[in-house]
């Protein structure tokens, strides 16, 4: 009995994979080419791109206040500013960022925990959403407010 279960099913599955193949159904392998969809390559933090329209920030000045000012680099009288190079999807979202330039790690240290909180109104390019690499600076001033 157990020998004519294990037969039965496998004729079952031989003869699905028959019909699976006659349908250009693909089984267990990857979708042919028309079916996928391209993947845009993410741009180089170098490359030169004409846009329609940059990339802007949503909500700066909220992560701005997140941000604050360090206690202890306050204390200690320290200014400066930190400046991003964020990479911005296509969907708005930050992607990853690098730090271009910084006045003190305390500072740098604050900003980088709030980055991820970023969103932006996403770069064009012929009406299309793309991928693009933002400068964002964050500046401490002891004297404002």
């Amino acid at each position: 009995m157990k020998y004519i279960l294990i037969i039965f099913f496998w004729l079952l599955w031989v003869s699905f994979t028959l019909k699976a193949k006659e349908q250009n159904v693909f089984l267990f392998t990857s979708p042919p080419d028309s079916l996928q969809t391209e993947i845009e390559p993410e741009p180089s933090p170098c490359q030169w791109i004409t846009l329609q329209q940059q990339p802007k920030p949503l909500n700066y000045e909220e992560v701005r206040q997140a941000i604050g000012y360090p206690s202890i680099a306050k204390e200690a009288g320290i200014e400066g500013e930190v400046c991003c190079r964020i990479l911005v999807d296509e969907y708005g979202c930050y992607k990853k960022h690098f730090i271009t330039k910084s006045a003190h790690p305390l500072l740098q240290k604050e900003v980088e925990k709030h980055l991820k909180e970023l969103c932006f109104v996403p770069a064009t390019q012929a009406k299309k959403p793309i991928p693009f690499w933002m400068n964002v600076p964050f500046r401490f001033n002891l004297n404002s407010k």
